[in-house]
């Protein structure tokens, strides 16, 4: 493989300069082959595995799908924040009319009679109830759980045993205490208790949502300054300066920068090797020991060190400088980040069609993760979406593997094809390749406008904060 750093070799006496030149030109040009070769043949193997994995479940028993839940949860507590009132376009009767229609299994089925209840009343429910008796898929089981529902609506008394009810909350977790509480006063402690995470999440999501509409505001009118600025020529990215080479043949085609399609290869592994590694830590030491593996993939940042690039050449093409200074070029790559939150609202609208054309909803495997997860799990989930992924991530796809593509592509054609792997390798699923597009595109901008990777990896710390929190917020 070349090593980039290195000199040149110098022909033997008599040999003809031409072929040499050609000789290390051809095994320049079948290293680069060769890692296309293994780059796609990784990103389709992961995204196939993603597409044949099943969705999550919060429990592999009987207590619904996350989408299923995440809709509920949110559904009572907009109920019970704000009554009746229409929010975001949708009445609740909009809203529980398409958790209903999303109810696919009998798992679903059953955790649906009590939100019914709280949201239509007791007779709603037993109705329900009633129609749910004839499905030919409910197990005992299903049926049991019935029956306790029953007795909860109809106001009786349960007569169902210590154990029965036990075996009622494992299989219904929290839908199993919603039911159970229906009957209590509204000031009853537990009662306020089993709604208050439902109230919290809609107030918190009501909140979300009402922020990022003033972020789409404020961005389209700094998207339209810029689109000014670049019409007028006033837009000038920084990254041809800050990579600039010392030499002419430094940046010349063939040059090894496919070293870094290696890199990102090389980081795809340890990745998928330090999850499986995790998996078997967390079995003896918990989650957050087994998410802490994750750190094992960093050093793989440092593999074209060790193929002949120098440090400083290593440091330009992951845009590893202050560029205009750390604080300068975080306000910049915010700025960048709210004029392209149009975009990536835009790619959401494009998400939510594709989800109901192929009938999926994006998921990642760490929402399950979050459920019923401890305080320091929850931090190491944090650190490993806000700190860990803007680090390593943003020096693999905006750093090396884009500074491999600006030299073969130019600038469009690097950021569309370095966003297009990025949201693939992802475990969101196709439903999540828009949005993943998209916003992989805003950080390829800054990192062209800017030249160093402090912007990106800033508003990717951000993001995904945010998103963490949020989903904190939604299931805990």
């Amino acid at each position: 493989m070349h090593e980039e750093s290195a000199p040149e070799a110098q022909p033997p006496a008599g040999e003809d300069t031409g072929l040499v030149e050609y000789a290390a030109a051809a095994r320049r040009s079948r290293g680069e082959v060769h890692a296309w070769i293994a780059l796609l043949l990784f990103v389709v193997g992961i995204f196939a595995l993603q597409r044949a994995a099943p969705p999550p479940v919060l429990d592999a028993e009987t207590s619904g799908s996350m989408d299923f839940r995440i809709r509920s949860r949110y559904l009572l507590g907009l109920h019970h924040l704000f009554g009746g009132l229409s929010l975001g376009g949708f009445s609740q009767d909009q809203l529980l009319q398409q958790l209903e229609d999303g109810v696919r299994t009998a798992d679903e089925a059953v955790c649906m009679v009590p939100v019914l209840a709280e949201i239509s009343g007791g007779e709603a429910a037993l109705a329900r109830i009633a129609k749910l008796r004839a499905r030919e898929d409910l197990d005992d089981a299903d049926l049991e759980d019935l029956s306790i529902l029953e007795g909860i609506f109809n106001a009786e008394v349960l007569e169902a045993s210590g154990a029965a009810l036990a075996a009622f909350r494992e299989r219904r977790t929290d839908f199993a205490d919603l039911a159970l509480s229906y009957n209590l006063a509204p000031d009853d402690p537990e009662r306020m208790r089993v709604l208050a995470r439902a109230q919290r999440m809609a107030a918190g999501m009501v909140g979300v949502g009402m922020s990022v509409l003033g972020g789409v505001l404020l961005g389209l009118v700094l998207l339209g300054a810029a689109m000014v600025m670049v019409r007028q020529g006033r837009w000038r990215p920084a990254y041809p300066d800050s990579v600039r080479p010392e030499r002419p043949e430094d940046g010349e085609v063939g040059d090894g920068r496919h070293i870094y399609v290696w890199t990102l290869v090389l980081f795809m592994l340890s990745t998928i090797f330090c999850g499986l590694l995790g998996a078997v830590v967390a079995e003896q030491a918990g989650m957050a020991a087994g998410l802490a593996m994750n750190v094992l993939a960093l050093p793989v940042l440092l593999w074209p060190l060790l193929r002949g690039i120098s440090k400083e050449r290593l440091y330009r093409a992951y845009g590893w400088h202050k560029g205009a200074g750390v604080w300068q070029e975080i306000g910049a790559g915010i700025a960048a980040y709210l004029a392209g939150l149009p975009i990536l609202a835009s790619s959401l609208l494009i998400s939510m069609g594709l989800s109901q054309l192929v009938q999926e909803t994006p998921s990642h495997p760490l929402v399950d993760g979050i459920v019923g997860a401890s305080a320091i799990e929850m931090a190491a989930i944090f650190l490993l979406a806000a700190v860990w992924a803007p680090v390593a991530e943003e020096a693999i796809f905006r750093g090396g593997f884009y500074h491999y593509l600006r030299g073969r592509l130019g600038m469009i054609g690097a950021a569309l094809a370095s966003s297009i792997v990025f949201a693939l390798i992802h475990p969101q699923g196709i439903v999540g390749v828009p949005p993943l597009v998209a916003l992989a595109m805003i950080f390829a901008v800054v990192r062209e406008w800017r030249g160093s990777l402090i912007g990106p990896m800033a508003i990717h710390a951000v993001h995904n904060g945010a998103l963490t929190t949020v989903m904190f917020l939604m299931l805990t």
